[in-house]
């Protein structure tokens, strides 16, 4: 199998683990803001019409509402979701291996191997994708918090549902772009550790060059169809060409492509 068509392969993959992840996050997420919404109306002490009274307990129970929703969240399944979408990582790092084997093959090289040092790094950047899940959920928990506080002494318990609701919500499409960022840099790392690998052992007259892949269709930002227009024209990039790029968000383009779910990646041009 060529290595353009591993690499199609793993996206394909990819998409898929993704979309599930994405589905099964937005099912958790719903249900945890509903019963984190339940929970306070049976904890918060309401006037006669409803309205959210200005009492020291109340309080209490807003500045706890990012506990509530993270243990809402565990309750009904966050947490064996992302275990399992971590270890989803490691079952495209086959396809990536055949892809460096193609072109140790085609340069007359021994087979890449990585250290323990460089092991640990995947590792800990895997880990990394949960650490910044966790922040999505905290980050958008203390903004429910906030505007939560707002409702006190006077607001309809329903219109700090409602407000609670939306800022909660913010989490879904947050964790979707964290989880999607998250595994493509996992394994354009790893391609970029073995490529460098690669041109290491090159010879001193010998520069690799390399070429974009990924679809071509509406979803793509403007740095991403410039780069493709360009290799559709025949134009092949060098590491330090690569380097110098800035996608306007993210730094590394050759780890980060064209920023936060970008679905393309470099790959070694075999024809040059």
């Amino acid at each position: 199998m060529k290595p353009s068509d591993q690499l199609e392969k793993l996206d394909l993959r990819t998409d898929s683990i993704l979309s599930s992840f994405n589905s099964d996050f937005s099912s958790v997420s719903s249900a945890a803001q509903l019963s984190t919404v339940l929970s306070l109306r049976e904890k918060l002490d309401l006037t006669s019409n409803g309205k959210v009274k200005p009492t020291a307990k109340n309080l209490r129970v807003i500045r706890r509402l990012p506990q509530t929703f993270r243990e809402e969240l565990s309750r009904h399944g966050y947490d064996s979701l992302v275990t399992k979408f971590m270890a989803s990582f490691d079952g495209g790092l086959p396809l990536l291996d055949g892809v460096l084997k193609s072109l140790t093959d085609k340069f007359d090289q021994d087979e890449i191997t990585f250290t323990d040092r460089e092991q640990t790094y995947f590792g800990e950047l895997k880990k990394g994708t949960a650490v910044n899940l966790e922040s999505v959920i905290s980050g958008t928990a203390n903004a429910a918090r906030r505007t939560a506080m707002f409702h006190l002494g006077g607001s309809p318990f329903q219109a700090l549902a409602e407000d609670i609701a939306e800022k909660l919500d913010v989490s879904v499409g947050e964790a979707g772009s964290i989880a999607s960022t998250g595994i493509a840099t996992f394994y354009r790392t790893i391609a970029d550790v073995g490529y460098k690998k690669i041109e290491r052992a090159l010879p001193k007259n010998k520069t690799l060059m390399y070429t974009y892949l990924g679809p071509e269709d509406r979803l793509n930002r403007p740095f991403c169809h410039n780069l493709l227009t360009q290799r559709d024209n025949g134009k092949r990039w060098t590491r330090e060409e690569i380097d110098v790029m800035d996608n306007g968000s993210l730094p590394n383009v050759f780890r980060s492509a064209g920023s936060w779910r970008c679905r393309h990646s470099w790959l070694v041009a075999l024809e040059n």
